[in-house]
């Protein structure tokens, strides 16, 4: 694998090398197949977030079972907090929405992305930016006492609630996981 990092990431030559094996080593394991065949199907969600052309979906190395779910850009490590690959689906969408994040194609306008998304979504939840502002105070609060290096700006926002649509959510499942985290009710 060839892989030219962008600008401004932290990258070690033999992170592609642990990578691969990781792969390997866990690509038999039944958890880590539900999810590879889960994050398959989700992937034409994601068709206006296109990634870089050096990253797939396949250089994602999973660990199932964990405590915290997380996504590790540095290393393309995966958390997902099940043992069976099941029920996961509001999870892995919100930490594959971080990898499309981190890794949007350089040919994506960002912000057309955002206006986009803006436009798409206020016709069908009136609510929306009210939704954000409450979030982004709550956000605010829990960054001053666990400081998170995760990026949950307006895209990330934005995009989450696409998502929730597509899946027929409710609105905040993707964004908080499963906790509709902050969204008043009335969205």
């Amino acid at each position: 694998m060839n892989v030219k990092e962008p600008e401004g990431r932290i990258w070690d030559p033999s992170a592609v090398e642990y990578r691969k094996s990781r792969i390997e080593a866990m690509s038999g394991y039944p958890p880590v197949v539900a999810l590879r065949t889960q994050m398959q199907s989700f992937a034409p969600l994601f068709s206006d977030m296109p990634l870089l052309p050096a990253y797939s979906y396949d250089d994602i190395v999973i660990f199932p079972g964990c405590i915290s779910p997380s996504f590790r850009p540095d290393t393309l490590e995966m958390c997902i907090p099940t043992t069976t690959g099941k029920r996961c689906g509001p999870i892995l969408l919100h930490e594959l929405l971080h990898f499309h994040q981190d890794f949007l194609s350089d040919n994506v306008d960002k912000q057309q992305l955002i206006d986009d998304l803006h436009a798409k979504l206020i016709k069908k939840l009136p609510l929306l930016d009210s939704a954000y502002n409450r979030i982004d105070e709550v956000l605010d609060l829990v960054q001053a006492e666990k400081p998170d290096p995760a990026q949950h700006d307006y895209l990330f926002f934005l995009k989450s609630v696409d998502l929730d649509l597509q899946r027929r959510y409710k609105p905040g499942t993707v964004f908080g996981y499963k906790t509709q985290l902050a969204f008043p009710i009335c969205l």
